[in-house]
């Protein structure tokens, strides 16, 4: 949340399994107590969005509350195990769904299945880090040498390819500036419009 005075505490004991998922509503988060998976926001309100068996290790609400789950190479709506889809055997962790594409990590890299296109057309990127910008509702995914974008409808534009090994990436403004930090320093740039500037040439507010 971006108001820090407003907290809410979630107690479990030492015994229970947690994981948990920031939700896309500021101040709200989505907890998984065993098998239950529940919305919690910083009013301490609560309310269970679904269960995942023991079994059911990856899992992804869909904002506000559709629960996806994998099991068995398949990704599958809970509350309706119908609406599926085959996904890479190696995928470790869902990092978005929206109603255009699903965004997955897996071992190799990042997979964006587009959910309009009648053979749910696949994307794979080799990425092994991401970003999520909050104001242009972008993910930045970037391997060694490369730093690619993916927009909400599931498009991949390639940002920026190093000839220095990409360390990270962050928004400097909400206009698209960017700074690029690689290992033998950062850099600030906007694609397309402007070119590569030296991080020691910026001057900040």
């Amino acid at each position: 949340t971006k108001n820090y005075d407003r907290r809410a505490k979630i107690s479990i004991s030492s015994t229970d399994m947690l994981s948990y998922q920031w939700s896309k509503n500021s101040g709200e988060i989505y907890t998984r107590i065993n098998d239950t998976i529940d919305r919690f926001d910083v009013r301490g309100d609560r309310r269970q969005i679904g269960c995942a068996s023991s079994s059911i290790r990856v899992w992804y609400v869909e904002y506000p509350q559709t629960l996806w789950v994998i099991k068995n190479a398949t990704l599958f709506l809970e509350q309706k195990p119908s609406i599926a889809y085959s996904i890479p055997g190696d995928t470790e962790k869902i990092l978005d769904i929206n109603k255009d594409r699903i965004l997955l990590k897996t071992k190799s890299g990042i997979t964006i299945i587009n959910r309009n296109e009648r053979d749910n057309a696949v994307t794979n990127i080799s990425a092994h880090s991401w970003y999520y910008n909050h104001e242009t509702e972008e993910w930045w995914t970037w391997s060694d040498w490369e730093l690619s974008s993916i927009q909400k409808n599931g498009y991949v534009e390639l940002l920026s390819r190093e000839g220095k090994k990409i360390e990270g990436a962050l928004p400097l403004d909400n206009k698209g500036l960017k700074l690029l930090i690689h290992d033998q320093g950062a850099d600030a740039f906007n694609p397309g419009i402007f070119p590569f500037i030296p991080s020691s040439l910026i001057f900040l507010p």
